[in-house]
């Protein structure tokens, strides 16, 4: 399937939807050089349309871990379980900092599968999350 074409004005309106961060991890666009990517929430590939309620800016870690994923195989019930919808549930009500912030936890299924398919806690992401908390600038809620 082609690439969707984002206009610059659709692009500022998921950027500000997304308040400047990662809809999934939350790492301001601001601390990283570059700019994040936009990420079909639903991906074309699985009828996800190019419309402002299925894209979210994403950060290039958590969208190339992302890919065309909906869902993954909880290992703890072995049921599949939807990834995270940035649109449909609130983070805090799936997610949590500890250790100061240096870490994301899953505190539901739908936390849990996405803190490990995307691969939140990866050893360079908690660096840089320290790094972040050093100057004050983690966390971000």
């Amino acid at each position: 399937m082609s690439r969707s074409y984002i206009s610059e004005s659709l692009r500022q309106q998921i950027v500000a939807q997304c308040h400047h961060r990662c809809a999934y991890c939350l790492t301001p666009q601001n601390y990283v050089c570059g700019s994040f990517t936009i990420d079909h929430i639903v991906p074309q590939s699985r009828g996800g349309a190019t419309e402002i309620d299925n894209l979210c800016l994403a950060c290039w870690l958590c969208n190339l871990r992302k890919g065309n994923r909906v869902s993954a195989l909880d290992p703890l019930t072995n049921k599949r379980i939807r990834l995270f919808h940035p649109y449909q549930q609130i983070w805090i009500e799936h997610f949590e900092f500890q250790g100061q912030g240096a870490l994301i936890e899953g505190l539901s299924d739908i936390g849990r599968i996405t803190v490990q398919m995307l691969n939140l806690n990866s050893p360079i992401r908690i660096e840089t999350r320290k790094i972040w908390i050093a100057a004050n600038l983690w966390p971000p809620i």
